[in-house]
């Protein structure tokens, strides 16, 4: 899952697969510098009441975890959506725990984190199917069982 040495220049075989894009914006936005240690990847889905979640990454740094999500910027007239990414860094010094959860349909991991003012998080939701991956992915924090 994850390529030990591997910096955002180099070849990241744990990309191999990856829509182009997300390959694209991982090589991008990965600080500069940093080990890729673990990264997953899923697709867009559906909630429960057929809002699209966007497709998504979660890649593993020595330093943080970098959440990758599609942002799709809507205009108008036809053909004239422009995407991007929505990149969000999280020290994994500041990473005070997290859950992860399985449902039906979708899963959710809950990224807590100490903050100067009591304690702060992120909640994620990822298509179920996916969950074995970002399992993966956390058993490859510094510190994880």
């Amino acid at each position: 899952m994850g390529t030990a040495g591997a910096g955002a220049g180099e070849d990241t075989p744990v990309l191999d697969g990856w829509p182009l894009p997300f390959q694209n914006a991982t090589r991008r936005f990965l600080p500069t510098g940093r080990v890729l240690r673990a990264a997953a990847h899923w697709p867009a889905a559906r909630d429960g009441f057929h809002r699209e979640l966007t497709p998504a990454a979660l890649l593993l740094t020595d330093r943080e975890l970098v959440l990758l999500s599609k942002e799709r910027a809507w205009t108008r007239g036809p053909g004239s959506a422009k995407y991007g990414h929505i990149v969000t860094n999280f020290p994994l010094g500041r990473l005070a725990g997290f859950d992860l959860h399985e449902h039906r349909r979708l899963c959710s991991l809950d990224l807590r984190m100490h903050a100067a003012h009591g304690g702060e998080g992120i909640h994620v939701l990822f298509p179920a199917g996916q969950e074995q991956g970002v399992a993966h992915l956390l058993g490859s924090l510094p510190g994880a069982p």
